[in-house]
């Protein structure tokens, strides 16, 4: 018999949607000229507003991290 942990929803979770992000960028501007070469999207700018928390808690080991390799 395997006893297995049922997943739930994390109630904690936070939805967002287009209407939650914006990104404002004059169209002569350099930085929406790299907007458009990385082809940053509204879905990108939700998956960032989602991992923002969970980033900012961790973001001393993030830079940590990055800096040793």
């Amino acid at each position: 018999m395997f006893l297995t942990k049922k997943r739930t929803k994390r109630e904690d979770a936070v939805q967002f949607t287009a209407g939650d992000v914006e990104l404002k960028v004059a169209e002569n501007s350099e930085v929406y000229k790299q907007v458009q070469m990385i082809g940053l999207t509204t879905d990108d700018l939700i998956q960032m507003k989602r991992m923002q928390a969970y980033v900012l808690k961790k973001i001393d080991t993030i830079v940590d991290r990055f800096y040793e390799n």
